[in-house]
């Protein structure tokens, strides 16, 4: 052992030469919990009805919302936990009665109770049955006690209750066995925002459905949806899941699937209208290596094994994320469209990962709108780093203290690394088609032209997907006063550009034959030539900035990628009248404005990140603006082609 020992650094690849690895930081093992597989049966769900019955009788829903008071949002809440057991106690003798107390603590903290208060609350059959489904189990004190459960009721939107099981949260000193089937605060959150959908039907499909609350939620309030289909790799959990569906009556439209290739059966070429999920999504390295201080040791931490199975995300927090969205993107309808719950990584401004992501997988657009009950939801990379650090060490006291500190240099070290400042709270929406609109009226198409040589004159060649169209896209010749596009054949040679790196030079077809199109930037105006097969100059012209054509040509040009995007801040106002520019808006904020939509579009590399909040007046006049929703639209689609001419109109209005 050495006599002063040398603290290794991060990313010091010479530590494995320098110190033996003596030890490997390993998770206490718990109890191995069972996979309940008799809780799948036709009798159970025989059982499960019963049970329903008895806890609606028992009160049960009201009653656990009353205690978890302002943590209702969730199921039981860490902070919580020894309020709900005091106010219990306090309740016995006044609203309870003291078998219903212990009820209360059975199913809401999982403490055992004596086989005859079960039997008074549940009856001595359902005590006996639930025994032989192993939902309860009998432990060495003679006492009944859930197998690692609990009792969770939920009321909805829509009038109806909600009651699942779930397995034992870590914190509840109650928990015997690994948390397996989860249930938190996000699975709540999750719940809410599905129940603000309208008019669901077809099938709907959750990847890491656990215990099915939220299809059995859906379920519960859209009759058009025909299937609810879970994914779900661990056996507890689909066992679990389909008692919790019959427990709320919606087995007959409930189904349950261990993988992707049981998922594309179970649709057998159905398309999903809604494909959602809460996945992994703590943003943590994969394994770090510590020394141990006490011991003169160092330690390798293998931080997926800390963490519940269902907690590690990878180094972006995007792991699993990235599979759920390929699997239901395969499936998904045209219109249809994929809601992720999670803790999204980027930056100050937007949780840029995610729409990265959506970007590449060739999605139309991807919102992002935040929870405001949701605490932590807009968190800097070093906070998460303490919070993700202090946690682990919260789950794991066996760690040596230095595992702390390490744990945090290493976590905010791989997010710096991947420039990652922030990590945002809230649900992405992603679409393959989306038809919403910034403007009220469609978008008009002849803002979406390129100009063409046809007879020796200027025309106008539409290009909807923004590359150099085909000759099936030509248009008639048109000739124009340059209020839509400049006059032909106007005289430039004698201010050409003959720089050899034009803006863009490209091919494009008529009848008559090929032409080469070459473009370049003249101060604010653009300048292009159109010659023929033969080099022969067929067509000159200059588009002025003051004609509506320079924009579409920007448009276009920036499109391909040829032009870079204009590096300014846009911002204006949405209101039944149209566009608005913010610096109007700003000189005339009232009650006139109350309930506004502000935005901003940010041009980036290839696409427009747009930013939406809504605005609510106060009674005392000021003005509170609401988490924001962020969307990417690519450039080479319609609303960005849309985005970019409004920017361009409107920028002397704005003197930005």
């Amino acid at each position: 052992m050495r006599e002063t020992a040398e603290k290794p650094t991060l990313g010091d690849t010479s530590l494995g030469e320098r110190y033996r690895f003596s030890h490997t930081a390993t998770v206490t093992p718990k109890e191995q919990t069972s996979d309940l597989e008799r809780v799948s049966t036709l009798e159970a769900s025989l059982v499960a009805h019963r049970f329903r019955e008895k806890m609606e009788s028992f009160d049960f829903c009201r009653l656990s919302e009353l205690l978890r008071c302002d943590h209702s949002s969730s199921p039981i809440a860490n902070a919580s936990r020894s309020f709900i057991e005091d106010d219990i106690d306090h309740l016995q003798g006044s609203a309870l009665t003291a078998a219903e107390a212990q009820g209360m603590k059975f199913f809401l903290l999982g403490k055992p109770v004596s086989h005859t208060v079960a039997a008074e609350i549940l009856g001595e059959d359902l005590i006996t049955q639930g025994i032989d489904l192993e939902l309860f189990r009998v432990n060495a004190s003679g006492l009944v006690e859930l197998n690692n459960l609990i009792l969770c009721a939920h009321s909805l939107d829509n009038g109806e209750t909600i009651f699942f099981f779930a397995d034992t949260p870590n914190y509840l000193p109650t928990q015997r066995g690994d948390q397996r089937v989860y249930s938190g605060m996000d699975s709540y959150l999750l719940n809410t925002k599905l129940q603000s959908y309208v008019d669901l039907n077809g099938v709907v499909a959750e990847m890491g459905s656990g215990s099915g609350l939220q299809l059995i939620t859906l379920l519960k309030s859209h009759s058009g949806i025909e299937r609810g289909i879970g994914v779900e790799i661990d056996a507890r959990a689909r066992n679990l899941s389909q008692f919790n569906a019959a427990l709320n009556g919606v087995e007959d439209r409930f189904e349950i699937v261990s993988d992707q290739t049981a998922l594309a059966a179970a649709l057998s070429g159905q398309r999903i209208s809604l494909g959602f999920s809460n996945p992994p999504f703590i943003a943590a390295p994969r394994e770090i290596q510590a020394f141990d201080k006490t011991e003169e040791r160092a330690i390798s931490l293998d931080l997926k094994a800390l963490f519940p199975s269902a907690g590690w995300g990878g180094h972006d927090g995007l792991r699993i994320t990235r599979k759920f969205i390929d699997i239901l993107k395969q499936h998904l309808s045209p219109n249809g469209e994929i809601l992720i719950y999670s803790q999204f990584t980027g930056t100050d401004g937007a949780p840029v990962q995610i729409l990265d992501l959506a970007e590449e997988e060739g999605f139309s657009a991807c919102a992002f709108e935040t929870f405001p009950k949701s605490s932590g939801y807009h968190m800097s990379a070093p906070d998460w780093g303490a919070y993700i650090s202090k946690h682990t060490m919260t789950l794991h006291p066996e760690l040596p203290r230095e595992a702390q500190t390490w744990l945090f240099a290493a976590t905010v070290e791989m997010l710096s690394k991947q420039g990652i400042t922030h990590l945002h709270s809230g649900f992405a929406t992603l679409r393959l088609n989306d038809k919403r609109e910034l403007e009220k009226d469609q978008p008009n198409e002849d803002s979406l032209k390129l100009y063409s040589a046809l007879r020796g004159s200027s025309g106008l060649l539409r290009s909807f997907d923004g590359m150099i169209p085909q000759e099936d896209r030509v248009q008639p010749p048109r000739l124009g006063t340059g209020k839509y596009y400049c006059p032909p054949s106007r005289p430039i040679e004698e201010r050409w550009n003959d720089s050899p790196n034009p803006l863009f030079q490209g091919e494009l077809y008529s009848a008559e034959g090929r032409y080469t199109l070459t473009v370049h930037e003249d101060g604010n105006s653009f300048q292009f030539r159109v010659r023929d097969s033969k080099g022969e100059l067929v067509e000159s012209g200059v588009v002025p900035e003051t004609t509506d054509n320079h924009s579409r040509f920007s448009e276009i040009l920036e499109s391909i990628h040829v032009v870079e995007p204009i590096k300014l801040l846009r911002r204006w106002q949405v209101e039944q009248a149209g566009i608005v520019p913010a610096a109007l808006v700003n000189q005339s904020i009232g009650t006139h404005f109350s309930g506004d939509l502000l935005i901003e579009a940010i041009p980036v590399t290839h696409s427009f990140r747009v930013s939406r909040w809504h605005e609510l007046a106060r009674e005392d006049g000021t003005r509170e603006r609401q988490p924001p929703v962020y969307s990417r639209y690519p450039m080479t689609s319609s609303q960005g082609l849309r985005l970019n001419a409004l920017m361009r109109r409107e920028r002397s209005a704005w003197k930005l």
